[in-house]
């Protein structure tokens, strides 16, 4: 029996054929194809600045302000976010009463929450998490956006009914009887490039509404309702890196005001591969699952993230590559995710040939990106802490090449990079 070839070997094999001169083509290659202008780069790739995107975002908000419909909308029972092209739209049937189906179908996606000018640290997951249960009958659920909606208000949590902390559950966050206001409202939810989910959830757990003593429970649960701060981000932003983050809010509780300036524009960007809502991607070893036929269109939609990592390591490399705004790139389910895109970018836009990605990939993966545990990990779920045991990464020391967690150093190094004053 042979045995498997493990990912990281070819990686391996790929990272040790570089030279300097040949990093250097490709960051000229790279270089001489990419649109460092932003709003270029967003006219020309955004899918929601696009015909198609705008029409979506202007259909659900004239659902959702109960305005009179406009010709081609669909209404409340036929509006599915996968309506972006044909192929996508034909994924999922429009009648169905799988809640899952029905949640991607329904649930405002999110694909971009942060500056793809400025990050330097990127998580880059596959698609965005949702509540598991909703507190009503199943029925609720079934072929109706103001129904689904109703019904994500409240979610069932640890046999309790409670009010959903997602804001994008409550409708009335984006209603507006100025439509236009409430398409913003909407295409900022789905593409924020002003705000990381770090700011936003610190904003929203210090809001003036919230007494300090919901905050002090929300800090000692973990930040149990602030989804990126408790999943990903905690451990990263103090140099106490266990409960450094909880002491520092519940130290400085009587300056809210000091502590959101301290988080002011943090560093991250979070990028989904695909933005649409659900419990389980729903990918396979076999590449015929739900998720994988999403992936398999590899339309704008699909190929905008991996668009914003390749341009903003072209804004690094014509920056001089000054080491303090090099951006790194930390993936869930590189694999089985997010390999096909990049390869499909790298070819398309950048002009590389078929015989150079394995190359490229082995410099990109060097220099910029890192995984949640080993890169050997096909369809396997990881934790997503950004921590000094759980992030991986290659490295090549005295002209050998392995991959290993990224250990205390890596971790004041993300620290460093996107929240330059720690000093408490």
């Amino acid at each position: 029996m042979t045995e498997k070839t493990l990912k990281s070997e070819e990686i391996i094999k790929a990272i040790e054929s570089l030279d300097e001169s040949t990093e250097k083509a490709f960051e000229e290659k790279i270089l001489s194809k990419a649109l460092l202008n932003k709003e270029a780069f967003l006219n020309q790739y955004n899918p929601w600045q696009k015909e198609a995107g705008q029409k979506l975002i202007g259909n659900f908000s004239r659902i959702i302000n109960k305005l009179p419909l406009e010709d081609g909308d669909k209404n409340a029972e036929t509006f599915s976010w996968l309506d972006y092209d044909e192929k996508m739209s034909n994924i999922i049937p429009k009648i169905t009463t799988d809640i899952d189906k029905n949640k991607m179908h329904y649930a405002m996606p999110n694909h971009v929450q942060g500056n793809i000018d400025t990050a330097n640290l990127f998580l880059c997951l596959t698609n965005p998490s949702i509540a598991g249960k909703f507190a009503v009958d199943d029925k609720s659920y079934q072929n109706n956006i103001l129904n689904f909606h109703e019904a994500f208000l409240k979610i069932i949590d640890k046999n309790k009914v409670i009010v959903n902390p997602d804001p994008s559950a409550h409708l009335e966050n984006f209603q507006s009887y100025d439509n236009d206001v409430t398409k913003d409202l909407v295409y900022q939810h789905i593409v924020n490039n002003g705000k990381s989910e770090v700011e936003d959830e610190i904003i929203r757990l210090l809001d003036e509404k919230n007494d300090d003593n919901l905050i002090k429970k929300e800090v000692e649960n973990q930040f149990d309702n602030y989804y990126y701060l408790k999943s990903y981000y905690k451990w990263v932003l103090h140099n106490d890196e266990v409960k450094g983050l909880q002491k520092y809010i519940l130290n400085h509780l009587n300056d809210r005001e000091g502590i959101i300036k301290h988080f002011q524009n943090i560093k991250t960007c979070n990028l989904e591969s695909f933005p649409y809502r659900s419990t389980n991607p729903n990918l396979s070893n076999k590449g015929d699952g739900l998720g994988d036929e999403i992936l398999g269109t590899k339309n704008d939609i699909i190929l905008f993230s991996s668009r914003i990592i390749m341009r903003r390591i072209a804004l690094y490399i014509n920056g001089g590559k000054d080491e303090n705004e090099k951006p790194s790139f930390i993936f869930r389910r590189f694999n089985d995710v997010w390999e096909d895109s990049l390869k499909k970018v790298l070819l398309d836009d950048y002009s590389f040939s078929e015989n150079e990605l394995d190359k490229v990939l082995g410099y990109l993966r060097i220099h910029f990106f890192y995984t949640f545990t080993s890169i050997d990990n096909d369809f396997k779920l990881t934790k997503g802490h950004i921590t000094k045991g759980n992030v991986y990464h290659f490295t090549s020391e005295n002209s050998k090449v392995i991959e290993e967690p990224i250990g205390i150093e890596g971790l004041k190094y993300f620290r460093k990079m996107i929240l330059p004053d720690q000093s408490e």
